[in-house]
């Protein structure tokens, strides 16, 4: 096993100047994920990450190591324009994409994308179909937005987040990157469950296990043919408010 401290000090020469190999972030190391899925690879690159809606609870856009990567988008629970994080989990997904590197604090993002905020999930998790479609609906307007993250499922299809995937993929050209679920089942979870009818569009993501097994799935997370890939989701350190309470989703429709 190499030492962080081994890591952190590592140098590399870069346009001609030597500079540290890997981000300064006190942290980065104890997000395995990070390197799992080459962070390491294209953190160098400035060239700008497309830009993603994180679709949740909200994101805590005044966290330290998140403030000005978070773009505003709209609160679709209290209808107004403040998507502030009230639960944690919007948060906590929107750090492994977009924390900012090399600021000492923290860690630091999969991508050096902007994230649009938008909340559809109130404090507890729990958010209705209405909310999700217009969420979906006003992500795939967006011009500064390529990428739909959706963190969140129910076993139960709606017509109307349907169409509203079809929208955001057919029409405008989204990519939508949903979670499987962790219930251990190969029960459909939808959105997610939307792969099997957008093929290449919809990409429904299964969570892997810890170091010992992380190219394996986690053995709560939900898996069949429905379930394109897997990807780093058990103990991962991110920018999770230690204020906030974290409760598992669930969407209640009605």
């Amino acid at each position: 096993v190499i030492p962080v401290s081994y890591l952190q000090n590592l140098k590399s020469v870069r346009g001609g100047k030597i500079t540290a190999t890997y981000p300064n972030d006190p942290y980065l190391w104890s997000n395995w994920g990070w390197d799992y899925v080459d962070a390491d690879v294209v953190s160098p690159n400035t060239t700008a990450s497309a830009g993603v809606c994180v679709l949740d609870s909200g994101v805590d856009y005044l966290h330290p190591d998140l403030s000005g990567n978070i773009i505003k988008g709209y609160d679709f629970v209290n209808a107004d324009t403040d998507p502030m994080d009230d639960n944690g989990h919007g948060t906590h997904v929107a750090g492994i994409i977009a924390a900012k590197p090399n600021n000492k604090i923290g860690i630091a993002g999969a991508s050096n994308a902007k994230v649009v905020a938008v909340k559809v999930l109130g404090a507890q998790g729990w958010g209705t179909n209405f909310d999700i479609t217009a969420g979906i609906n006003f992500c795939a307007n967006r011009s500064d937005v390529k990428v739909l993250n959706i963190s969140l499922g129910s076993t139960v299809y709606s017509l109307a987040i349907d169409n509203a995937v079809a929208y955001a993929v057919n029409t405008k050209g989204k990519l939508v990157v949903a979670a499987a679920g962790n219930d251990n089942t190969a029960t459909i979870s939808y959105p997610a469950g939307l792969s099997l009818t957008y093929p290449g569009k919809v990409l429904s993501v299964a969570a892997s296990g810890t170091s010992s097994n992380r190219g394996c799935r986690a053995s709560y997370s939900n898996y069949g043919n429905w379930v394109n890939i897997i990807a780093p989701g058990t103990g991962i350190f991110s920018t999770l408010p230690y204020d906030k309470p974290f409760y598992k989703k669930k969407i209640f429709y009605y």
